[in-house]
């Protein structure tokens, strides 16, 4: 299987930061930021990410993300799409 990782991600930059959405084939997506007054980390150069539907909802109620997981580098990042990719597809 080949995985999407962070060297996939096309930012959107923006006044303070940047945002980037990314769907992967099971249903599941992420979506990433890193926002000087906003994200978790984001003062440091660091990443927030949290786990999202086909439909661009935030989704909490899983072993991965029960909230969104701040202060990741572009590894970390990498590493929680891989084990989103490899969830079974999201039943609608």
């Amino acid at each position: 299987m080949s995985y999407k990782t962070f060297k996939d991600i096309e930012f959107h930059y923006h006044h303070d930061g940047q945002h980037s959405v990314m769907s992967f084939d099971n249903r599941y997506g992420v979506s990433v930021s890193r926002d000087n007054a906003s994200s978790l980390g984001g003062e440091m150069g660091l990443y927030q990410l949290v786990v999202i539907d086909e439909r661009l909802n935030v989704i909490f109620d899983m072993p991965i993300c029960k909230a969104p997981i701040g202060f990741l580098t572009e590894d970390e990042v990498t590493e929680i799409m891989i084990e989103i990719q490899n969830l079974p597809t999201k039943i609608i």
